[in-house]
């Protein structure tokens, strides 16, 4: 009768262990599982996300490069065109304005155009209103460096004195047999034209490209916002530190307005320049937010259908015990004529 009462206690403790403890060990593996699931395709898809604009503002870095390339060849053309060269040569500046007139209509990235003799003086121009002959350049960083290298030079951005507006300047000198140099060709890169260029590529409505030179602590290029044109780089935080270093990646900085956003940046081959796209982090991290919610319903659902699932499975473990708890507890009344017929599934 003792051993009776104790098959019977342990029948009732291994029932309520089945009936209370296995649902709810299950539920919280499958919980688990799902949370560290969820978490790393979280990770998994935020370096996506990274890597998809990192590839974006690659993409912007190597526009403004070809755009600038291209319009660099078409004046490097130009400057050694022969009826440019025998102006220049010849001393006759004046004959070659038609010529410059012509350039500029026909290449409209390009905002001014003049010929300058080896003493720095402006001698033709094809821009309207022209600038005065006998006007000096000599002041002009980009002119210095040109006689000093015998280069082409690409110069800080500026404003030009004939149109006032803003350009990049670009000079190539004219050299005769001896590489002596005769007389440089000054073209304005426009601004404008390449703000109007770098505004068609916008990755997102959110997003916010612009492009900066790196040079004198960072000018601003391109920008949404026209006004910014020619004004420094201003709200320093470590993105624009870093692209003015000329280096690339990704980094969340907090704007003016308290605003997290996601910026990403790289440097423009073969240009003192950088490129930085700047979005919120919001936006650009929504596709997070959205996985997120999914994998959260998701793992609600697979904790109700675990639940039903381990629920039903301790109620079939149960039955014999419930079985053998009634037998044992007939015994104990002394009902020996008992049988316990078992059919065993497993």
């Amino acid at each position: 009768m003792l051993t009776a009462i104790r098959w019977r206690c342990s029948a009732d403790s291994a029932s309520v262990w089945c009936r209370k403890s296995l649902p709810s060990s299950c539920s919280w593996s499958c919980g688990l599982i799902g949370t560290v699931t969820v978490r790393q395709s979280q990770n998994t898809l935020r370096e996506q996300i990274i890597a998809n604009n990192l590839a974006s503002v690659d993409l912007a870095a190597e526009l403004a490069h070809r755009y600038i390339e291209g319009t660099q060849i078409a004046v490097r053309l130009f400057a050694r065109s022969p009826f440019i060269e025998q102006s220049v040569f010849s001393g006759n500046f004046s004959r070659a304005t038609p010529e410059l007139q012509e350039f500029l209509r026909l290449n409209p990235r390009v905002n001014g155009c003049s010929l300058i003799d080896s003493n720095g003086f402006y001698r033709a121009t094809g821009t309207t209103p022209a600038i005065s002959p006998g006007n000096s350049a000599r002041d002009r960083e980009w002119y210095q460096q040109v006689i000093a290298t015998g280069k082409d030079y690409l110069g800080l951005p500026t404003i030009t004195r004939s149109t006032a507006r803003p350009v990049v300047p670009y000079v190539v000198p004219i050299l005769n047999s001896k590489a002596g140099i005769k007389g440089v060709l000054l073209c304005g890169i426009s601004l404008a034209a390449l703000n109007d260029a770098f505004a068609k590529f916008q990755t997102s409505p959110s997003a916010r490209a612009s492009l900066t030179d790196q040079r004198g602590g960072g000018v601003i290029l391109a920008h949404m916002d026209r006004g910014r044109i020619l004004k420094s780089a201003t709200g320093r935080n470590k993105a624009v530190d870093r692209m003015l270093k000329g280096e690339r990646g990704a980094v969340e900085t907090t704007d003016s307005a308290g605003e997290l956003n996601l910026a990403v940046y790289s440097p423009v081959p073969n240009l003192p320049w950088g490129t930085m796209i700047l979005q919120p982090s919001e936006a650009a991290f929504a596709p997070i937010y959205k996985a997120a919610r999914q994998s959260i319903l998701f793992t609600a659902l697979c904790l109700v259908f675990s639940a039903v699932v381990c629920g039903l499975l301790a109620r079939r473990m149960t039955r014999p015990l419930v079985r053998l708890r009634t037998a044992a507890g007939r015994l104990a009344a002394g009902d020996v004529a008992i049988r316990m017929n078992f059919i065993r599934q497993d």
